[in-house]
């Protein structure tokens, strides 16, 4: 009878170590993944002003500007990886005269990334900003010119993977409870919320100069 209760406390002791195990890995992957993914989010959003700084400064424009910000995005490297990042560009001109009184867009983009969540300011009818901030870059009969002559709206999209399996612990019937699963429409675009890069997250940034 000893014997069986050193046995049965054996065999307790080695589910409770089995079971603090698994909560001390969780917390371990818990604070490795935000880490990055808040590292990442803060690479993303350090791209965005750095873009809308430089391209409203008219400093860079065109292709050398959107290499700029792919090399400015260590260690995400968008270069690296253009499928997993979409940055768009937009430059409003304010309106020039009674005939001509709406703003015009002219827009620049890099990455090719598409799918769920990534909105496209090209077909943006107020080319991506608010309608009070388009409405002050529409020429104005009164005053015969527009309150701002020009606007940079500068957005950027990233999908990014855990580096750890700790979506695994939150996976219920093989369905996530989190958002870590990106669609891309190119795969299947019949099949709505089909998975294209798993458990990963999109992050997004927008700034406007």
């Amino acid at each position: 009878m000893f014997n069986q209760k050193l046995h049965n406390q054996k065999g307790m002791a080695t589910i409770e170590f089995a079971a603090l195990l698994s909560i001390a890995l969780l917390m371990v992957f818990v604070i490795v993944d935000f880490g990055s993914l808040i590292q990442a989010q803060a690479v993303v959003t350090n791209v965005t002003r750095e873009g809308g700084s430089l391209a409203s400064r008219d400093l860079k424009n065109g292709p050398d500007l959107i290499a700029l910000l792919e090399a400015s995005s260590s260690p995400l490297n968008f270069d690296l990886n253009p499928e997993r990042y979409k940055l768009y560009i937009a430059k409003i001109d304010a309106g020039v005269s009674t005939q001509t009184p709406d703003p015009t867009c002219t827009f620049q983009e890099g990455g090719t990334l598409v799918g769920v969540g990534i909105d496209d300011p090209t077909v943006s009818p107020t080319c991506d900003l608010t309608q009070s901030l388009y409405d002050l870059l529409k020429f104005d009969d009164t005053n015969q010119a527009s309150p701002i002559s020009q606007l940079t709206v500068v957005k950027v999209y990233y999908v990014h993977e855990p580096i750890t399996p700790m979506e695994a612990f939150f996976k219920t019937g093989g369905n996530t409870v989190m958002n870590f699963d990106f669609y891309d429409a190119r795969l299947d675009p019949k099949v709505i919320g089909k998975d294209f890069v798993n458990d990963s997250i999109l992050i997004a940034s927008k700034a406007v100069f």
